[in-house]
């Protein structure tokens, strides 16, 4: 009887885990690949986009580009890894240090920006998607002399590709843009201070304008 119920509970366990791997997407299995690869492959690892932060031992998640320090988008890091303080996953944070630069920097997850009720971005892909292994020539091969000007610079301007604005913003947080194919993409430049970034069918930026606590509309673009 203990035999049955040791291999029932095993098989309960394996189809679990079997249902768990069963729903991973196609691309969440490559962020996953891609996070290993920046973690443990040993080549140089780079910043993939601009990253905003106003204390380098707590940088958010959700990038708030109205902060006052940024770290260039193509800037090489020399260490990073995962830690957390306790098992609890908000807790989890990116350590990591730029080369030439003795600071600590700490991401943190922010998972509640980083959720939309059906899914939740993880660790892996937060890591995938702040980090590659490409040099700058090489993560901006095919863009707009332009458009690697403004990622440069980390500004936007009508007529970018969503890769050159993801490149310059970064990643526009879970819990209001669901999905890079949709055609509005929403930034924060602070708390309260909302960036909407409006694109045409062709993946084109078209527009962008902020909302203040007020919830006035303003156009940021020329």
């Amino acid at each position: 009887m203990i035999h049955l119920r040791l291999v029932l509970f095993v098989t309960i366990v394996a189809a679990v885990l079997l249902s768990c791997a069963a729903q991973k997407t196609e691309e969440q299995i490559r962020m996953e690949e891609l996070a290993d690869e920046i973690l443990n492959s040993g080549k140089p690892v780079y910043m993939a986009h601009n990253l905003w932060f106003e204390n380098p031992h707590r940088i958010e998640s959700i990038n708030f580009n109205g902060h006052p320090h940024r770290i260039a988008a193509g800037a090489e890091i020399e260490t990073i890894r995962l830690a957390y303080k306790d098992p609890s996953a908000s807790n989890k944070y990116i350590r990591f240090r730029i080369k030439g630069d003795d600071e600590d920097y700490r991401l943190v997850f922010q998972y509640k920006y980083q959720s939309n009720g059906q899914r939740k971005l993880t660790s892996e892909e937060l890591v995938a998607r702040t980090f590659t292994t490409m040099p700058f020539q090489q993560m901006t091969a095919g863009l707009m002399q332009d458009e690697i000007d403004n990622i440069r610079q980390g500004t936007i301007q009508k007529g970018m590709s969503k890769k050159a604005v993801l490149m310059s913003w970064g990643y526009p947080p879970l819990h209001y843009t669901r999905d890079l194919d949709e055609t509005r993409w929403y930034y924060w430049k602070k708390r309260l201070v909302q960036d909407c970034v409006y694109f045409d069918e062709n993946g084109r930026m078209v527009d962008a304008s902020w909302f203040g606590t007020n919830g006035n509309e303003n156009e940021i673009i020329e």
